[in-house]
């Protein structure tokens, strides 16, 4: 059984080889590789990447030196180019795994047929690794519709088979939101989810972080002076053009309720009534916080 590993780099050398040390621990035994795209980092990262290649030879690393196009750009390149193999794993560069992680998925994912994706709970921890929540996974969110909004389950807890890679290359959209949300809903839509409950990852919050686990508490000055940038410089994705590609790689497979719904999405910023009706959805609607209020205001103001 063959086993890729696909990361995105940048800018990550405070916390890279502490990361690959604990990928390569559960490499043994395996025939396993890592295949690395780097965002165009400015640091030694690709160095340490080489360095660390040249020392680990039995774990083969293929290193994609490219231009600067962010973490969900980075990863879907990587998606689109990395080696065929049976078993895939996302991996951020400055989170750590926990023994077992590997053994867990593979045995889980043994003998299914169709798309299939094994997710496991996680362990937030500080710049340290010292564990500062041990499951931050509370209920995962599964539902095709509702995770284009509101995901909680991020793409480093994430491993898949090779059915599921072969149908998130279908996907020919070149802005994503990003790579696990992407991941998931293609997923529900085409195959099955199994979700261990165990925390197999300490996800590292720091400083550097592109994206975290952050502070859930809605602070009005900061959040009213993020939503007037957002305004000015949009985001850069569009999630009804990616509703428009779910339809046509499997709406002859979806129910007409379900295609209603994709519908919607892929034509919501056209009218205000579309966005009031994207808004009285369900899966547009979660506990109020900040991330709440911050997609919902998003919706209303096209900007999805």
């Amino acid at each position: 059984m063959k086993i890729c590993i696909i990361m995105s780099t940048y800018n990550g050398t405070g916390f890279l080889k502490e990361q690959l040390d604990s990928i390569i621990e559960q490499a043994e035994n395996r025939d396993m590789m890592i295949y690395v795209r780097d965002d165009g980092s400015s640091d030694d990262t690709t160095a340490l990447l080489r360095e660390y290649s040249s020392a680990h030879k039995e774990t083969g690393m293929i290193i994609n030196e490219g231009s600067n196009i962010g973490a969900a750009g980075s990863f879907l390149t990587a998606i689109r180019e990395c080696p065929m193999a049976d078993i895939y794993a996302f991996c951020d560069q400055d989170d750590k795994w926990e023994s077992g992680k590997l053994d867990a998925a593979i045995k889980a994912l043994d003998g299914i047929d169709v798309p299939a994706l094994w997710i496991s709970d996680y362990s937030v921890a500080d710049e340290k690794l010292d564990i500062l929540i041990k499951n931050a996974i509370v209920e995962p969110c599964l539902d095709q519709l509702k995770v284009l909004f509101f995901n909680n389950i991020p793409g480093c807890v994430m491993v898949f088979n090779r059915l599921l890679l072969e149908e998130i290359r279908k996907i020919r959209v070149e802005r994503i939101r990003m790579h696990d949300i992407m991941t998931l809903n293609t997923a529900l839509i085409t195959g099955t989810v199994i979700y261990d409950r165990n925390p197999y990852i300490r996800y590292r919050q720091h400083a550097g972080n592109a994206l975290g686990f952050g502070n859930k508490q809605l602070k009005l000055k900061g959040w009213l002076g993020n939503k007037l940038k957002l305004l000015a410089d949009k985001e850069t994705y569009d999630i009804s053009e990616y509703a428009r590609e779910v339809i046509r790689i499997w709406g002859s497979c979806m129910d007409d309720s379900t295609i209603r719904e994709y519908e919607l999405i892929s034509s919501y910023r056209g009218s205000l009534a579309g966005r009031l009706k994207l808004l009285s959805r369900p899966y547009t609607k979660d506990e109020f916080g900040r991330t709440s209020l911050s997609i919902r205001c998003k919706i209303l103001l096209g900007l999805m």
